[in-house]
């Protein structure tokens, strides 16, 4: 990537805060939100699986979850920092300037990238506040839109509200979540009527987020989490005694969602991963864990 050099003038409703020195790429910041215009493509957990994979390669991340209706994002991580204070901000949907003011404070904090979890039909939004998006580049912050999607149609045609209010304006990835998909089935982009537009569009950029087995499905009913907190020590695992088999069925489930992330992981935060990335092969310790993960898929966690 290289250094950006900050021409535009200032805009009439610059804060004064805003940076108008060029910026090295260190200092650059990156704001991923995770939109649809259909509610219920499953964007917040999207969004829980992105935070928790780039954390785990290494990035630092803030969230917040401006789903003001349904505060799903908050339920998964209900987590507090070492103030006590939630890990999670919650902003008003509604309310543009508290949404705005928060994606400012992007260029000044310590962390990698900022993602919001955006409520459904909010493709307008960031319109409705009175400034520009030239002002977030002014700050040092680039702004990826991440699309979810699912095999309903309804989701592609939220998606394009997107594509629609920003066009070229800000950089896109698109984030399938397979739960849509029959069992045993990958996440098919051509089986979709019109999303390969939609991916063509964004770049070809894919992330996919693999389909809960069965059994992770009633572990996820009974104590809605991010992956972190299904793992050895995780808040959802104390509060439901998981063995270590249970976690290790999320283990498999969060690296192959890691493994789908890594490739567009620089994308995503605009900086190189932090942590060298190794998949291992399988020894046969681990295929046998497979099977018995497999035998487990047909009983009740």
């Amino acid at each position: 990537m290289k250094t950006q050099t900050n021409t535009m003038k200032p805009t009439h409703n610059q804060p004064d805060n805003v940076k108008t020195k060029p910026l090295s790429d260190a200092e650059i910041k990156t704001l991923l939100c995770i939109v649809d215009d259909k509610g219920g493509v499953g964007k917040s957990a999207d969004a829980a699986h992105l935070r928790d994979a780039l954390m785990e390669i290494g990035y630092r991340v803030r969230v917040a979850d401006a789903d003001t209706l349904n505060k799903t994002l908050s339920q998964l991580i209900p987590d507090v920092d070492e103030n006590g204070q939630p890990v999670v901000t919650r902003l008003d949907g509604e309310k543009p300037t508290e949404m705005i003011n928060y994606i400012l404070e992007t260029a000044t904090t310590e962390e990698d990238v900022t993602i919001i979890d955006m409520p459904g039909g909010s493709s307008k939004i960031l319109n409705k506040a009175k400034i520009s998006l030239d002002v977030f580049k002014q700050a040092g912050i680039r702004v990826v839109v991440v699309i979810a999607i699912t095999e309903e149609l309804d989701a592609v045609v939220g998606s394009r509200a997107w594509l629609k209010a920003y066009g070229n304006r800000v950089e896109y990835l698109v984030i399938a979540n397979e739960k849509q998909c029959a069992d045993g089935e990958p996440f098919n982009p051509e089986k979709i009527p019109g999303l390969q537009p939609i991916i063509k569009a964004t770049g070809g950029r894919l992330v996919v987020v693999p389909k809960f087995s069965e059994t992770l499905m009633g572990i996820y009913k009974d104590c809605k989490s991010s992956p972190r907190g299904y793992m050895p020590g995780g808040w959802a695992a104390k509060k439901l005694g998981l063995n270590i088999v249970y976690s290790g069925l999320w283990q498999e489930h969060f690296q192959q969602t890691i493994e789908s992330i890594v490739p567009h992981a620089e994308y995503l935060t605009g900086k190189p991963i932090p942590k060298p990335i190794m998949v291992a092969e399988k020894s046969d310790n681990d295929r046998g864990m497979d099977d018995l993960c497999s035998q487990l898929d047909t009983l009740a966690p």
